[in-house]
């Protein structure tokens, strides 16, 4: 869930949308991603990920709303086979009903509107 996180002095606030690196694409589509020495992590079809990140969806969507933060790379998942993926996973969502797709700024100022920082809150 997003959270807020306070500066040493208490003056600034940030707001923190976490993700997670299972709905991160670079996991699933880059070679030896980070350098990594694991040789099972290699690019997974696009299809196998398709399916983790609609479970991921229908998860949160079933508890009856929630957040799911996708972190796409445009020099990873900005080709055409893994786009195609994505239009079929927002295809789907969509039919869910219910779904909303901002932007980090809209769902930043949507949290800060229903829920805002608490004097001291860190």
């Amino acid at each position: 869930m997003p959270h807020y996180l306070r500066g040493p002095d208490s003056s600034n606030v940030l707001i923190n949308l976490p993700f997670h690196y299972a709905i991160d694409d670079a996991m699933f589509f880059s070679f030896a991603w980070m350098g990594t020495p694991n040789a099972a992590q290699r690019m997974i079809d696009p299809e196998r990920v398709l399916d983790l990140w609609w479970e991921a969806f229908l998860h949160q969507h079933e508890k009856g709303g929630g957040y799911l933060n996708i972190c796409l790379h445009p020099f990873v998942s900005g080709r055409a086979l893994r786009i195609s993926m994505l239009d079929r996973l927002i295809t789907r969502m969509k039919e869910k009903g219910g779904v909303w797709f901002p932007s980090c700024e809209a769902v930043a100022r949507h949290c800060l509107g229903v829920q805002p920082p608490a004097q001291g809150q860190a």
